[in-house]
């Protein structure tokens, strides 16, 4: 059985991006280039932009850090749980709170995961 993310249609992860966008849901994003090793963390919430692109940022402050993406320029998405990042680095991340992973994979390599950081009782 492949426990590996699973694969979304467009419609699908814009679906996924208006949940997160609509219920103000918590997210840890998570940005990365493999071919120079650069990587980003942010947590805060994914917002919309005047332009139609989107924002992840904690509050509404614009000195505040924050990552600016457009998903339709994403190559694919695909989107998961622990359970489909046995094995892998990002594994360890569900083991600190995240509940689900959608992830923007782009023609030059990059990658940006949005992890769902799950409520706590």
């Amino acid at each position: 059985m492949d426990s590996s993310p699973a694969p979304l249609t467009p419609e699908e992860a814009k679906d996924l991006l208006h949940k997160l966008i609509t219920e103000s849901i918590n997210v840890q994003a998570m940005f990365f280039t493999p071919s120079s090793d650069v990587r980003l963390f942010l947590r805060g919430f994914v917002q919309t932009r005047p332009d139609g692109t989107l924002q992840v940022a904690s509050d509404t402050n614009p000195s505040s850090p924050r990552i600016f993406f457009d998903p339709r320029r994403s190559s694919g998405a695909r989107y998961g749980d622990g359970r489909a990042f046995a094995g892998t680095t990002p594994a360890g991340f569900f083991k600190d709170g995240f509940s689900s992973a959608l992830i923007f994979l782009f023609s030059d390599g990059s990658v940006l995961v949005l992890f769902e950081v799950a409520e706590r009782d």
